[in-house]
């Protein structure tokens, strides 16, 4: 188990880390999916609820890939359209994805979105959805949220 408590996340645009999601944020996200979201994504979000990870680089298919930023599961603003969250991507439809099948969880730099997979045969995988890279658009990263979590690194100028 991942001791997410130790995982450094950083807010720029706040002073503070947000709070964590609230049981009827979460009973809400579900509800639009119509399915739970996994444990360790919930255990994530109660020490984590959004920013950009210190550790930051995974590999997708030998190809290293950076996470620039971490959704947090709601937005915090009256005008949710101020901070992209896990629920205003999805209730807007912002994304090609928007199928309910995978939700989006961060960004790289690029736009690609990090999913969580939530189909019933794969369901808590991390995927990559590759706008960059059409007929190979869904990568797979890692079999669930707390083997993508553990093999981030830091990121070293040799990376990119």
């Amino acid at each position: 188990m991942v001791d997410y408590s130790k995982f450094k996340v950083y807010q720029f645009e706040r002073n503070t880390p947000r709070p964590k999601p609230t049981k009827e944020q979460i009973r809400r996200i579900e509800r639009y999916c119509g399915i739970e979201l996994p444990d360790s994504y919930l255990e994530f979000l109660a020490h984590h609820n959004g920013g950009s990870p210190e550790l930051s680089v995974f590999d997708c298919y030998g190809e290293k890939r950076d996470i620039d930023r971490l959704y947090p599961l709601t937005s915090d603003y009256d005008d949710p359209k101020k901070t992209l969250s896990v629920e205003t991507i999805l209730k807007t439809g912002s994304w090609p994805g928007n199928d309910r099948k995978y939700i989006p969880i961060g960004h790289d730099p690029s736009g690609n979105m990090v999913c969580l997979d939530l189909s019933p045969k794969t369901k808590g995988q991390v995927i990559l959805w590759d706008h960059d890279t059409p007929g190979e658009e869904i990568r797979k990263v890692a079999d669930s949220f707390e083997e993508f979590i553990s093999s981030l690194k830091l990121r070293s100028p040799d990376d990119f």
